[in-house]
């Protein structure tokens, strides 16, 4: 029986630090990933680098929390919409706050898939959390960034920008993250706050859209579009399970399709009013081409004529509408003035435009190509042929990129004009 004791006390001893051994030796990949890490049923360990910056530091042991509980599905949609006033026609005079922006340092900073800025949409949530305020949802994202964190929260009063949009965000599961912009619709106590937290939500959301030439079009049936749920994120490209905010929108009468057109419509107004929102230069291609007064009225229109080819032209605004891309050209750096009207984008040659700096430079001619009164100028915009002009002293007062190209503007024989890079020495 002693014998017994013995052995059964010195496997006791063991035991702890075999099953020690056993943890240490548990293999993990060069991220420090253990080998079968789930998350939303996928195995992160199988990531690569790029890929696993979508996942939040803080799920990478697999365990995972949220920025937002899971939404309860309300299912009362009928007889709220009987009790309380169509939310659209609501706000529809209701001014919307500016834009506060009080960015989080030490949020994570990394790019979407296909570059900085290179949003592919908006994914819209809602905070879930009906005794929360902005700034106690703020907070609480602030203390847990390494779990999610978001590009802006929302209320009847407020739009708080905290994250660059240019950056990605661990707002909605990985497949979301490395697309998509995400922005909180916070919870508020009655219908009027409500209506007028969709006022400022569908604004913002309007506007970013807006500012990145995505066009307002709904992911929630096909999963293709620029403006997704929380809910269309999980049924369509998974890495979440969440389905807001369906649930609380129906608290109030309101539901997604009413939210669409509303950021539609503001979408819409943005291009009417022609704000400026992109730099290129572009060359219509013919004179049959269409120029619009108003894109979303496709049946508004005059053609170019001969009159208007062989002249550059400056892209100050770009638009989506449906599934077609337009330009806002005009004689002038200007969204305001010299503006000719909308153009399709597949009906001119154009690429970006960009200022380099302003510092004084000296050049001589070589005496081939030509002076534009614009960089990448037409034939309409020529002010002298170079060959006459070779070793003439060109002073430069900036410098500008026409695509990957190289302009110079400055004084040449007493008149201001832009030559190519290759054109001087």
């Amino acid at each position: 029986m002693k014998k017994i004791f013995c052995v059964l006390f010195i496997m006791m001893m063991f035991i702890p630090t075999l099953t020690l051994s056993a943890e240490e030796n548990e293999e993990v990949n060069e991220f420090g990933i253990k080998e079968g890490t789930e998350v939303y049923g996928e195995d992160i360990s199988k990531l690569s680098e790029k890929e696993l910056q979508y996942v939040p530091k803080g799920w990478r042991d697999g365990s995972i929390e949220s920025s937002e509980p899971e939404e309860k599905v309300e299912n009362s949609l009928f007889f709220m919409r009987a009790i309380y006033p169509d939310v659209n026609t609501y706000i529809k005079n209701m001014d919307v706050p500016n834009v506060q922006h009080e960015y989080k340092t030490m949020f994570e900073q990394f790019n979407y898939r296909n570059g900085e800025g290179a949003v592919e949409g908006v994914v819209a949530h809602e905070t879930a959390n009906d005794s929360s305020t902005i700034y106690s949802e703020i907070s609480f994202m602030t203390r847990n960034h390494e779990n999610a964190f978001v590009h802006a929260f929302v209320d009847h009063e407020r739009i708080i920008q905290i994250h660059p949009l240019d950056k990605g965000a661990w707002g909605g599961g990985r497949y979301a993250n490395e697309r998509f912009a995400h922005v909180e619709l916070v919870r508020v106590n009655n219908f009027d706050e409500f209506a007028r937290s969709i006022n400022n939500y569908a604004d913002y959301i309007a506007n970013i859209l807006y500012s990145y030439g995505l066009g307002v079009t709904s992911a929630e049936q096909s999963g293709i579009g620029s403006l997704w749920s929380h809910k269309a994120v999980s049924t369509h490209l998974g890495g979440t399970t969440h389905v807001d905010p369906h649930g609380y929108f129906s608290r109030y009468g309101y539901n997604w399709n009413q939210f669409i057109s509303l950021v539609t419509q503001k979408h819409d107004e943005l291009v009417r009013n022609q704000k400026a929102n992109t730099s290129k230069l572009a060359h219509l291609k013919s004179s049959d081409t269409k120029i619009y007064a108003d894109p979303t009225n496709s049946n508004d229109y005059n053609k170019a004529g001969s009159a208007k080819l062989g002249k550059v032209y400056y892209v100050k605004a770009e638009a989506k509408i449906g599934k077609t891309k337009y330009y806002l050209i005009s004689t002038n750096p200007s969204s305001e003035t010299g503006v000719i009207g909308w153009v399709k984008a597949q009906d001119v040659s154009s690429h970006s435009h960009k200022g380099v700096d302003t510092k004084s430079k000296t050049f001589y001619v070589k005496g081939t190509g030509n002076a534009y009164s614009k960089a990448w100028g037409g034939s309409k915009d020529l002010v002298y042929d170079l060959s006459s002009l070779s070793m003439k002293e060109f002073q430069v007062n900036k410098t500008e990129t026409v695509g990957n190209n190289t302009w110079y503007r400055g004084i040449l024989e007493g008149k201001e004009v832009f030559i190519h890079s290759s054109f001087v020495k």
